[in-house]
């Protein structure tokens, strides 16, 4: 028996819950599609706009992580960048404190600001 165009075919409708597409709730399936397309624009966006904050004035270093944090509430790629920027940035903030600490204790007496403006 040939199957016609409106005939129910089960391998589609398998073909098709593979692919995301659950002909039982295809609102939540589109929902969650525009959800994602939602993030991916508005993050890229914002990403887009810290990168051209780097050669034009601005907070480049607080935007980029911004977009990377919305984009990250959709995708795999920006959480692991921003794991990674998270632990540069926590070996940025020790290695400056530890020569912080060496530069103020190495100084001296004589050395500080204060006296070298009474002199």
């Amino acid at each position: 028996m040939p199957q016609g165009a409106g005939d129910y075919n089960r391998n589609e409708c398998r073909r098709w819950q593979g692919a995301g597409l659950n002909q039982k709730r295809p609102v939540r399936y589109l929902l969650r599609l525009g959800r994602r397309i939602g993030i991916a624009v508005v993050g890229g966006a914002v990403v887009f706009v810290g990168l051209l904050m780097i050669v034009l004035p601005g907070p480049a270093f607080i935007v980029i992580p911004v977009g990377l944090g919305i984009l990250s509430l959709e995708f795999e790629a920006p959480r692991r960048w921003m794991l990674w920027l998270r632990q540069r940035a926590e070996a940025v903030k020790a290695r400056a404190f530890r020569r912080g600490s060496a530069t103020r204790s190495t100084a001296g007496p004589g050395h500080s600001p204060k006296a070298r403006r009474k002199t």
